[in-house]
């Protein structure tokens, strides 16, 4: 297959995805949602540690690894009718206590 072929299959399928994803769009805009339970799925993170540098002089190299890091919180939901996702970071406090 030559490049152009590859070009023209790669153009027609961008052209299928696009409509999936309209249709998709539309499907979600006029589901009724109805969410399943929330679940807790933190996204992993990474940290990086200076090791030390490298070469001498005025203009020396950083190097070192990552580790992992604090995983941040995040919760998600799925709509059992169509499949949408929807996550969020944010929290609200629920918790109620007496003022005396």
């Amino acid at each position: 297959m030559s490049a152009i072929d590859k070009r023209l299959k790669l153009e027609l399928l961008q052209q299928q995805c696009n409509i999936l994803v309209a249709e998709i769009e539309h499907i979600e805009r006029i589901c009724p949602h109805k969410w399943g339970p929330t679940v807790y799925a933190p996204v992993p993170t990474q940290d990086w540690v200076l090791d030390g540098y490298e070469g001498l002089g005025s203009d020396p190299v950083p190097f070192g690894h990552c580790i992992p890091g604090t995983p941040e919180p995040r919760w998600k939901r799925i709509c059992l009718n169509c499949g949408k996702v929807e996550c969020t970071y944010e929290t609200m406090a629920t918790e109620r206590k007496p003022v005396f």
